[in-house]
């Protein structure tokens, strides 16, 4: 059997700012390194070898993990996050006073891009056929992945029901918080 250990990475300002980021490609601040050193030092299980997000900020808390643990990383493109298209770099706030009906139509209908991002369907497509390769690649590994906020609500859906529906946004997996899932 296959384990699955998913983490959000740490913190970034435009998190601390509550602002959408999408795929826009920012480091961790300085709390998302304590962030990932902290999670690092405090893990209960092992793993082979960690799959990360080619954006910057999950990169920076795979390696932190990888120094401590000496474990390579493998760069899987499948896994960035989701790209919001105008909306990244806005406050949400902002977003729900000055574009709610557009932000209202990207979140209810799955197959939007009016935004000029990515639809969720899209996001949900890519990230559950590296899901599905992952089971057949690696039936027997304990891999540590390191990805985003809306990814790992998908990978959530994945392995609690296979498919994607509204009741997994409400899921959260805060920054450097860690779920395990068996395959």
């Amino acid at each position: 059997m296959g384990v699955l250990f998913i983490t959000r990475h740490g913190e970034t300002d435009f998190n601390r700012e509550s602002r959408v980021t999408g795929s826009t490609n920012i480091d961790l601040n300085e709390k998302g390194i304590e962030q990932a050193v902290k999670a690092s030092e405090n893990l209960n299980f092992k793993f082979d070898f960690i799959i990360s997000s080619p954006l910057k900020r999950a990169i920076q808390t795979a390696e932190i993990f990888s120094r401590k643990y000496d474990k390579p990383i493998i760069i899987e493109d499948r896994i960035r996050e989701i790209f919001m298209g105008l909306f990244e770099g806005m406050k949400k706030d902002f977003i729900y006073e000055n574009h709610s009906d557009l932000w209202a139509k990207h979140k209810n209908d799955f197959d939007c891009h009016e935004h000029n991002g990515e639809s969720i369907n899209d996001t949900v497509k890519r990230v559950y056929e590296f899901l599905d390769e992952i089971k057949i690649k690696y039936p027997n590994k304990s891999i540590f992945l390191v990805a985003h906020a809306f990814v790992t609500r998908v990978i959530t859906s994945y392995f609690t029901c296979g498919n994607w529906d509204r009741s997994f946004e409400k899921v959260r997996l805060g920054n450097c918080e860690i779920n395990k899932f068996e395959f």
